[in-house]
């Protein structure tokens, strides 16, 4: 039996708005071992996330407590901030942090995608841990970002809802809702393109 870890920041429960994700991860822990890493929010009612456990092999949710892995590297790193950055503006100290992650020149949505990444760093450490992978998962492109940090050796299958930067492309001004910039669509565009040349497959349903 093959296993299969997925990764999403919106959990697929039922009935929710990912509905889908649900019944095709419900499909697929028929023939396979399915691990899912994903935040469980407030809103989401015992009962969905308990539907959904049981409906797969393996769940590593934050904010559920992990198993405390031990890593092969310094565990004295410093992540304050000197005193001299807490001074500077905080539009300034967001865009330098974009810039030491290498999110620049991704879209506006990288660094939100990237703090959840490092909230479920700790359950998604158990699961790489605690099995060996087959094949990891990465529901929709937005997701690129968590490609920079994960092991080289399962295969990486990138899964699109949709091609963001077509329909954002097309769409209309419509009121009451703010049109993605021209920069903004060019650079999900690029990171569509980029989660398809770093993963092994790629498959759309839209």
């Amino acid at each position: 039996m093959h296993r299969v870890l997925v990764l999403t920041t919106d959990l697929p429960y039922f009935p929710g708005r990912n509905g889908h994700d649900f019944f095709n991860l419900r499909h697929l822990a028929r023939s396979s071992h399915v691990g899912l890493v994903a935040p469980r929010y407030p809103h989401v009612s015992d009962a969905s996330v308990k539907n959904l456990v049981e409906s797969i092999q393996s769940h590593y949710l934050w904010p559920d407590e992990a198993k405390p892995i031990y890593l092969h590297c310094a565990d004295n790193v410093n992540d304050n901030l000197r005193p001299i950055f807490r001074k500077l503006p905080k539009v300034f100290l967001k865009s330098l942090l974009k810039y030491a992650l290498k999110i620049h020149r991704e879209p506006s949505d990288a660094l939100e995608k990237i703090s959840i990444l490092r909230n479920c760093a700790p359950n998604l450490l158990e699961a790489l841990h605690t099995l060996r992978w087959d094949a990891v998962v990465l529901i929709q492109s937005s997701l690129a970002p968590w490609l920079e940090y994960l092991p080289s050796g399962p295969a990486k299958i990138v899964y699109f809802h949709d091609v963001r930067s077509d329909y954002l492309n097309r769409s209309r001004n419509i009121p009451g809702y703010k049109k993605p910039s021209r920069a903004n669509v060019c650079a999900i565009k690029n990171q569509e393109a980029t989660a398809i040349r770093r993963s092994d497959m790629a498959g759309f349903v839209s």
